[in-house]
């Protein structure tokens, strides 16, 4: 399996923590400890390994949300565990310090893991998990709560992690193209996203490819921001696949209040959920616009969501919970680089 460069800056951090303890080898705790500084690395700081940073990027983001879904702190754990790991008997002496045969199962168990989501190469969540699933006493007194928890906290996810598209991380990696001619738009719903505490932004347009480059350009833009967020990056999920059929039957919007409710367990997640359509449209639409005004309500997570003109006029402006929790942003069909905005 493809091992990345990555893998060697944890290597890198782990060896570290086991030669300063005075250890011969990299043990379990020691890797868990690089895994922690690993995920607290900035954009400027992985801007020095090379050219590959923007993947790397995508890496600690992915991490970082592990991380973050745990309730895991990773600069105090880290020093918790380097504290309860004391002192080894085997100064280092140089050269070359190998894994341990706990840590080179644990790279063979992350491997199987990588294998079972259909990823080729060898990533710092899948280690991550690994040594979550395996913990050695130390590690487990460590962070007992949190391993406890693992396997119920992969089934919480399980919807948002099967129906979202992460296009943040995806424009990290340099895979959204970019409509030039929808820079203004985007960049004024970054600028809502960034700064508005309102949990919903309403872009007021007919056409969804519109729509559609315009949400692709924001996460590009937020993507480029991230090192000036101090909160990390902003992603913006698309869950628009969860509806799956034409009609919004009441398995569907539980679907996506399950998907709201993984969602509000992350850290700034931005959900981009199907449009708001007249009713008649699609059977059920009156419904959706309920369920998502009741969402918007519980102010737990953020959403951004295509509405028809008509809609805005007719439902948004009229529903006291829309109208006082949504930015509105209206698109014109044609481009001329400004945006009318109601805020």
């Amino acid at each position: 399996m493809r091992q990345l460069a990555s893998i060697n800056i944890v290597m890198q951090f782990a060896t570290y923590e086991s030669a300063s303890g005075q250890f011969s080898d990299v043990e379990p705790e020691h890797l868990l400890m690089g895994l922690f500084k690993f995920s607290e690395l900035q954009r400027h700081e992985v801007e020095k390994f090379g050219p590959g940073g923007s993947g790397m990027m995508v890496e600690i983001e992915a991490l970082h949300n592990e991380l973050t879904h745990r309730a895991m702190d990773s600069t105090s754990l880290r020093r918790e565990l380097r504290a309860k790991k004391g002192q080894g008997r085997s100064p280092f002496q140089g050269g070359v310090m190998h894994r341990s045969p706990e840590t080179r199962r644990l790279f063979d168990q992350a491997a199987e893991l990588a294998v079972g989501e259909g990823c080729g190469s060898l990533q710092a969540k899948y280690l991550l998990q690994a040594v979550l699933a395996c913990p050695t006493p130390l590690i487990e007194q460590t962070v007992g709560h949190i391993v406890a928890n693992v396997k119920e906290d992969k089934k919480e996810a399980i919807l948002l992690d099967t129906y979202g598209e992460d296009l943040t991380a995806l424009a990290l990696e340099g895979k959204i193209p970019i409509d030039s001619d929808r820079k203004a738009e985007s960049k004024a719903l970054v600028q809502v996203l960034l700064n508005s505490d309102k949990p919903a932004v309403f872009l007021v347009c007919k056409s969804d490819l519109v729509f559609a480059s315009i949400i692709k350009a924001t996460a590009q833009h937020l993507s480029e921001n991230r090192a000036d967020n101090n909160k990390g990056a902003i992603h913006v999920i698309d869950v628009t696949d969860a509806r799956d059929c034409p009609e919004w039957d009441t398995e569907m919007l539980d679907r996506f209040r399950q998907i709201s409710s993984e969602a509000s367990r992350r850290e700034n997640v931005v959900l981009v959920v199907p449009a708001l359509e007249p009713a008649g449209k699609r059977n059920g639409a009156d419904d959706w616009i309920e369920t998502m005004e009741s969402l918007l309500a519980q102010q737990s997570v953020r959403f951004v969501c295509q509405v028809d003109p008509g809609v805005y006029d007719s439902s948004v402006r009229t529903r006291p919970a829309l109208s006082r929790l949504g930015n509105v942003i209206w698109i014109r069909e044609d481009v001329d680089h400004t945006v009318p905005r109601e805020l």
